[in-house]
């Protein structure tokens, strides 16, 4: 998904670190740090203009960190489920009213403290962003992969993207263009 579609406080799907698609409330379509601090993370946003791809060594001492795009995600392993997509709609409320990520590390830590038990703050490559999550949810934009039936997005390239098949073991189809086929049958 290309960044300037990303809406914030919005309720997109996410690929999450296991590869499984989840719910995940987008906060701010910028670039933010996650940095160790002091048996904590701590998110500071990434000056204008830079790119994922910029080293973080600045802030942390040389402990290195993650950037990317500021998100409320569910704990890993978890179903996407009706009450989770509404905990994050309500979240969403939530985080118009303290401000975050607009008004700072002040308010994105004041929002933390706010979070259910399980949902984790976190950063999210712009590339793991798929979709919006009611597009996600209702199949639209979606192929069936040939070898594992999976619904999974495609990617940039025309290309399926890395998914895990029913079995939880990455599917062997990941990263690989539909046939000619394949896409003819896909969309009859």
């Amino acid at each position: 998904m290309r960044k300037q579609s990303m809406k914030t406080r919005q309720v997109h799907a996410v690929r999450a670190a296991d590869r499984a698609v989840v719910p995940a409330l987008l906060l701010a379509p910028t670039l933010w740090d996650r940095l160790p601090e002091e048996g904590e993370m701590v998110f500071h946003p990434a000056p204008p203009g830079e790119k994922w791809s910029t080293t973080l060594d600045r802030a942390a001492g040389g402990a290195g960190g993650r950037r990317g795009v500021l998100a409320v995600l569910p704990p890993l392993g978890a179903r996407p489920t009706k009450t989770l997509v509404r905990s994050l709609e309500r979240l969403a409320r939530l985080a118009e009213q303290v401000g975050a990520p607009e008004r700072g590390e002040e308010a994105v830590a004041a929002f933390q403290e706010a979070l259910e038990d399980g949902l984790r703050l976190d950063v999210v490559r712009d590339a793991n962003v798929l979709m919006l999550w009611d597009k996600h949810a209702s199949g639209k934009g979606l192929r069936t992969c040939p070898a594992c039936g999976s619904l999974v997005a495609m990617n940039a390239a025309s290309r399926l993207r890395a998914h895990n098949g029913e079995d939880g073991l990455p599917c062997s189809r990941s990263n690989t263009a539909l046939t000619e086929e394949e896409r003819t049958r896909a969309d009859t």
